[in-house]
């Protein structure tokens, strides 16, 4: 990506991800209060998938927003453990190559 080391590269798509997401749940929300057409649940769970669960989680928090609503709370809380759980085998070198030298 534009010549940068690849971890940071994961790094930059993750912040952006993440604040695409936020932005997401507050129009989401705000469209829910006025009636408007929402954003669907699954487009705000692959943005979340892709780098930007950090994101959902704080616009969840931060709006109040699909806290309660199941099986999303349970879909995004599932994407949050999947993303804690691959980052360090994207950003960690040694880790990385070990797994896409096991996968060959």
């Amino acid at each position: 990506m534009f010549g940068l080391k690849f971890e940071v590269a994961v790094l930059i798509l993750v912040l952006a991800a993440s604040f695409l997401s936020f932005g997401q749940f507050y129009w989401d929300k705000l469209c829910a209060k006025r009636g408007w057409r929402r954003i669907p649940e699954r487009t705000l769970l692959l943005v979340a998938l892709f780098g930007g669960v950090f994101g959902a989680k704080l616009g969840q928090r931060a709006f109040r927003h699909k806290t309660y609503k199941q099986p999303f709370r349970t879909q995004l809380n599932l994407i949050l453990v999947v993303v804690v759980i691959a980052m360090p085998v994207l950003l960690i070198a040694p880790l990385r190559e070990m797994i896409v030298t096991a996968l060959r």
